[in-house]
């Protein structure tokens, strides 16, 4: 890779000038040599290098190892150090700035540069994989947006055409108009329900949030479902006798506790001594992609359903994917309960196996407040 920008940060005159020669020597660009950490940052920032030769221990206000993270915070440049102190300490807070190398003092001309070289490859395969995962977010992205957009026009010209074709009847003056208009009437409430969920999903309606005991919550969707579910279905309940107080709206997360229930009502149809139970408790531990643990309420839905394999796993949060025909379900049952959850602060964990049931953990942040407002 010769022909590349070095800067060279080096409070030792003698020495710059040793690296500068020797640099020059391997076919690199070396217009530039700096002493202070400041400086460094002030070259970068004119005229920014390919990588940049740091001595850890420089004079001035600033160390190199400063002047490293900084440069790499803003710029991303790639640093490579020298140092001639090897003892552990030094290099300790050397790792903070995530170095590309190290040079040790004193140092042979080809040892310095398979260091460049090695960094600079380094750099440009970390460029390239963050390309490829920009490339490959803008795409999936994009894919989304058409699976959204596919499944809205589905959704809304199949209840259009109810309307429509019910109002066209109704204007005919059968007398079975009352039972035309009821049609109409069901295809404006299912649009309105779509809207309603799509609000959820991306989180535009506005929440009203209190603070309130999740079990009861759990316990009013239960109580719905009993109505509704099948009488073979058993429903069972752990941990709800002690309250467990979050900070949320009870309107949308009783929604999303009735989705729970729903879908595990769909995965035990034709199940022999089909079973739901539904555990909530408290817990410690740590957040997705957090290294801060917490105290959160994990409700728990397990049934002994059908379960899921790992492709179908890997899309039941996405907006209008259903494993039944459209005609019955929309598809946004498990989207919006994963918004709901989300707008909360919380989290939704699936273990599923095909023929071996699924279980749902509902992870929310508990409130600060011990009884609810």
């Amino acid at each position: 890779m010769a022909g590349e920008h070095i800067l060279v940060v080096e409070d030792e005159g003698i020495v710059a000038k040793d690296l500068q020669h020797r640099l020059s020597r391997c076919g690199y660009q070396v217009p530039t040599v700096v002493d202070t950490g400041q400086a460094a940052i002030d070259q970068v920032d004119a005229d920014p290098p390919d990588l940049v030769l740091m001595d850890i221990m420089l004079k001035g206000d600033m160390e190199g190892t400063e002047a490293a993270e900084k440069i790499q915070k803003r710029f991303g440049i790639p640093i490579v150090y020298l140092t001639a102190y090897s003892d552990s300490a030094t290099l300790d807070r050397a790792k903070s700035a995530e170095p590309f190398g190290y040079i040790l003092k004193p140092f042979k001309e080809q040892e310095l540069q398979s260091a460049i070289e090695i960094a600079l490859s380094k750099h440009q395969a970390e460029q390239e994989k963050q390309r490829l995962q920009a490339q490959l977010a803008r795409t999936k992205r994009m894919e989304s947006v058409g699976y959204l957009s596919m499944g809205i026009a589905h959704n809304v010209n199949n209840a259009l055409q109810t309307i429509l074709g019910s109002i066209e009847l109704a204007r005919t003056g059968s007398p079975r108009t009352p039972e035309y208009l009821d049609v109409a009437k069901e295809g404006c409430l299912r649009i309105s329900k779509l809207v309603e969920g799509l609000l959820l999903f991306s989180q535009q309606r506005p929440m009203k949030k209190q603070n309130l005991d999740i079990c009861e919550v759990v316990r009013q969707a239960v109580e719905m479902c009993l109505f509704s579910f099948h009488q073979q279905i058993q429903i069972g309940m752990k941990g709800v006798d002690q309250p467990h107080y979050i900070y949320g709206d009870p309107g949308p997360l009783q929604q999303a506790m009735l989705n729970f229930c729903l879908n595990a009502e769909d995965a035990l149809k034709d199940r022999l001594m089909p079973r739901l139970n539904i555990r909530i408790e408290s817990v410690t531990t740590r957040a997705p992609e957090s290294d801060t643990r917490a105290d959160y309420v994990k409700i728990s839905f397990r049934d002994n359903g059908v379960g899921m394999d790992q492709t179908v796993q890997e899309h039941i949060f996405d907006p209008f994917f259903t494993t039944k025909p459209m005609q019955q379900e929309t598809g946004m049952g498990l989207a919006t309960t994963h918004s709901i959850i989300q707008a909360h602060g919380g989290w939704i964990d699936c273990l599923s196996q095909v023929n071996q049931g699924t279980t749902f953990e509902v992870y929310l942040p508990v409130t600060e407040q011990a009884e609810p407002g």
